[in-house]
């Protein structure tokens, strides 16, 4: 007995050193300590790991001995961001930020096409006020009076290979989303030839307060999520909604704004007012195992054909809940590629800070096996306009013709 009660002891002496700084350390041995804590969580619990394995081994290279130079707390969320930007994951990063941290979202999306960044996509269901001009395709020539490509490669990263294409296309929607202290005019050189500046801070978009919007679209039901696929009461609402439109011809599920993502305990039941019978929707994989996610009917089952719509913001959750429903053969899915957040996350918290840094632990899958954030939807639509809303038009023609 007293030999379990000594190990158990031993134990908790164990689980309190790494959880919370010794007495007698100095400052520079705890500022260590901390980093060396986050480096063997990311280690143990970051399951894409195995693809960032190069950008890693420089990370705890590059940064290491500079971590005892912090000395408030806006150089420890600096510090740690830049870390966090060396895996070029969106679903790595801190729950804070200062003034001079990097926006996690912006409005449109570009990519690098070897050459040069073009816009390829404008957050266009959700804008307030947009460019006169057409931008789709445009060329990102400067930003801020620095030409785009230099500050691409003078990004403050250690560890990226900025010469891939992928990662120079993941630094420059990062550039563009800008640092909360500071403007963010680009100048773009369109099609047609011509130069023009945008003021991006001038470009709103709406923020919805309710948990969704709906109508009638020539007896074709359209529901939009605004955002809210954390929030518990999004399923009475939610619910309301949908048995009041058990008589259309068909429904649209707007999900292009869900940048924040949700849980399931919001989704699932969404889900399931789509089937009839219990079944998966998702497979998910971390380091102990894999295993599917069910899905069980909820309500009145709502049958006929259904029709979703996503971008770039459909994000996490927006994603599961559209993979899903392509994964339950229950929805046809239109609109761009989502915003490829990789798998589910877990949070955890700094040894000497009360914020945190999140990451995910866990894959998730289509349950054809396709991973969530390379999942594209069967139709496929380019976006070539400013002013009109191609996604929902491509759904209404398509339900109009059956």
């Amino acid at each position: 007995m007293m030999n379990q009660s000594l190990l158990l002891l031993s134990l908790l002496c164990v689980i309190l050193s790494c959880s919370s700084p010794r007495k007698n350390q100095t400052i520079e041995e705890i500022k260590l300590a901390e980093f060396d804590e986050f480096i063997d969580n990311i280690t143990e619990e970051y399951i894409y790991l195995n693809s960032r394995h190069e950008e890693f081994e420089c990370i705890k290279d590059a940064y290491r001995n500079e971590v005892i130079q912090l000395t408030s707390v806006r150089e420890h969320v600096l510090f740690y961001e830049t870390i966090m930007m060396e895996f070029w994951d969106n679903h790595v990063q801190l729950n804070t930020n200062v003034k001079e941290s990097y926006r996690v979202d912006i409005m449109m999306y570009t990519s690098f096409d070897g050459h040069s960044t073009k816009v390829e996509n404008i957050w266009q269901s959700q804008m307030d006020q947009l460019p006169k001009q057409n931008i789709i395709g445009s060329e990102i020539i400067r930003f801020n009076g620095v030409p785009f490509q230099e500050m691409i490669d003078d990004f403050p990263t250690r560890c990226l290979d900025k010469q891939n294409p992928e990662i120079r296309s993941w630094i420059g929607n990062k550039i563009l989303a800008g640092k909360y202290s500071e403007p963010r005019i680009i100048d773009l050189l369109l099609k047609d030839g011509s130069t023009i500046s945008v003021d991006i801070d001038s470009l709103k978009v709406k923020y919805d307060d309710s948990f969704l919007d709906y109508k009638l679209i020539d007896n074709i039901g359209y529901i939009k999520i605004n955002n809210s696929l954390g929030e518990d009461g999004l399923v009475n609402e939610f619910n309301q909604t949908l048995d009041q439109m058990h008589n259309t011809k068909a429904l649209i599920l707007d999900l292009r704004h869900t940048e924040s993502g949700g849980n399931t305990g919001v989704a699932e039941p969404i889900l399931g007012r789509f089937i009839s019978e219990e079944m998966p929707y998702q497979l998910y994989q971390n380091k102990k195992k894999k295993y599917f996610g069910y899905i069980i009917p909820k309500g009145k089952t709502y049958t006929k054909p259904l029709y979703v719509l996503c971008n770039h913001w459909t994000g996490s959750m927006g994603e599961g809940v559209t993979v899903g429903l392509d994964g339950l053969k229950r929805a046809t899915i239109i609109g761009t590629e989502m915003a490829r957040l990789r798998g589910g996350m877990n949070s955890f918290k700094f040894l000497t800070k009360d914020y945190y840094y999140k990451f995910s632990f866990e894959k998730i899958f289509h349950i054809d096996g396709t991973p969530r954030e390379e999942f594209v939807p069967e139709f496929l639509v380019k976006q070539e306009q400013l002013h009109n809303d191609e996604i929902l038009q491509k759904a209404l023609e398509m339900i109009r013709s059956k």
